[in-house]
This record gives C-alpha cells, structure tokens and sequence, in this order.
C-alpha cells in the first residue's frame, strides 16, 4: 500500500461513531451491500467507492486486482472511514487473506462472509467471477467452516457486464442466465451462493432458472450482520439521526447514477467523480480523460 501519513484528528475521526462506514466495489454490484446496510443500519453514514473506471475486476490479474484495492481503501483511510466493507468477492478473495485490520480499521469481506452457510445446506453451488474460482478462497473457507458440504463452482463471467450496462432484467437476461445455469440445474443443489456483488440484480432470473426449491444466499446480507456486530463491540454504532451517503465514481458519473437509482430506489444527492486523491493508476481501458474530478 502507499504510505499515507494520518494525522491526529483524522485518526480520533476514525474511531468516533459518527465516522462513515467505507464500502467499496468495481461498480454498481457493490449497492447490493449499501441497500442492505440502509434497511439494517439506517442511521449509519457511508462513503461508497463504485471503481468504474477499471470495471469489472473479475478477468483482472491478483496484482492488479491488489493494487487497486489498496488504492481505494488508502482513499477511505484519508476520509476518516471507522470500517471498511469490501463489497467485491473477487478484491475480498485477493486481498483479504493478508488484511484484517489497516491503519487501525477493521476491514471485512464479502466472501468471508458468505463462506458462513445455513445449516441446511449440504449441497451448494458458488457463482462467481473467474477471478475468485481461480483464486480457491472459497472453496478453502467453505471446506474449513463446512467440511462436509458438496461444493460445486461455476464461473459466470458475463454477468457483471450484463448488470453494468442495465439489462439486469427481462427476457434477455433470463436466457443468458438460464444458458450459463444448465451445469447446475441437475445437481440437486440445497442452495446456490451468489459469489459477485453484482449477482443479487439477477436473483429473478437465477431463481427461475434453478427452481424455488434452491436457497439463493446472499452474502451482502451476511456482510451487513458482521458490521452491525463489530461495531457494537466496539460501541461504534451511529445515532446521528441526520446520516448521509457520498458516493464517488473513478470514471464519470453520467451512466452510473441513472443505474444505481434505479436499483437503490432513491436519488444519490452526493455523488462525484474521484481520481482517489491522486491514486488512479491508469489501465490500457482507461481514458486519462476520465481522471479529472467531476461533480454533480
């Protein structure tokens, strides 16, 4: 990570209840995780980071993948963050094995949490981008908390496109679904974990195409039950009745707002483009046009 200096008052910031909860992800797949922390945790406030710029992560190299997320949390550090949610299964699988804690902020994950199942479960499927297959951190955690249970992997690597372009829904994105789904329609699976925050948008027509009877598990809601608890046990729950959410963008902001408040039912009043403080290393997909700071 770059060395970042923080200063006195950021730090006592940091750990003051009022302090924003850091959440961040490749693009719109994250808001799965900030919509469940508004209807569980409503009076918290929340710094969101959509990386849109580099979108999506899951055909990206580990290195890549570490780099930018150390951009970003090194960005929520500097914005006095009090935890920061990793809401992308693939960053989570890549970074957080070597990371719990930085600078003093506890850090969760979204495949940390939803390698924790229902006891119902023997037979699961994982849905996941090719990044996190290839990873096995999954498969590593779910034999470690559930050793028994029959675990069957399947990368859907045109998925996250389908969500970031808006056609998360109607009959297109239910036969691309069902398509990509026919591996696992005849293994008697108990439940099916959505392994990419991007995932929930598609949960009709996962579901249409695996049967009622197949639990789809949703690790954001899991995610979401770990803040709540870490921080209660560290009396850092909000009760600012008076919340708010900034949300910034690495590309510009004009097709993600349309898109996230379709899918957050709620108007983003505070969004803005970002190059993190200076962080955004550049891709051959990015345009140095993108860089400059923009906002709405």
């Amino acid at each position: 990570m770059h060395n970042i200096h923080i200063s006195v008052s950021q730090e006592r910031c940091m750990h003051h209840p009022q302090a924003p909860i850091g959440i961040y992800d490749s693009g719109l797949g994250g808001l799965s995780v900030l919509r469940q922390l508004w209807q569980k945790l409503p009076q918290e406030s929340v710094i969101y980071v959509a990386d849109t710029a580099r979108v999506p992560y899951g055909g990206r190299s580990p290195e890549e993948i570490q780099r930018f997320s150390h951009e970003i949390i090194d960005f929520m550090i500097e914005n006095g963050v009090k935890m920061i949610a990793v809401a992308c299964n693939t960053s989570s699988v890549i970074v957080l094995p070597a990371l719990k804690r930085y600078q003093g902020v506890p850090v969760l994950g979204l495949a940390q949490a939803g390698a924790q199942l229902p006891p119902t479960i023997r037979r699961v499927g994982l849905l996941a981008t090719e990044a996190t297959i290839r990873s096995q951190q999954y498969r590593r955690m779910l034999q470690l908390n559930h050793p028994f249970v029959e675990l069957h992997e399947l990368a859907c690597p045109d998925f996250v496109p389908l969500v970031e372009s808006g056609r998360w829904e109607g009959a297109e994105a239910h036969q691309l679904v069902a398509e990509r789904l026919k591996p696992l329609q005849e293994k008697g699976l108990d439940g099916v974990i959505l392994g990419c925050s991007h995932f929930p948008y598609l949960a009709r027509a996962i579901r249409a195409s695996l049967g009622e009877k197949v639990a789809l598990l949703d690790p954001a809601e899991r995610l979401v039950d770990k803040i709540a608890k870490e921080l209660s046990q560290n009396r850092l729950l909000n009760t600012d009745p008076q919340p708010s959410t900034h949300v910034y963008t690495t590309a510009h902001p004009a097709s993600f707002q349309p898109l996230a408040e379709r899918y957050l039912e709620k108007e983003l009043r505070h969004l803005r483009q970002s190059d993190l403080h200076g962080r955004l290393s550049q891709t051959p997909q990015q345009s140095p046009a993108l860089l400059l700071p923009v906002s709405l």
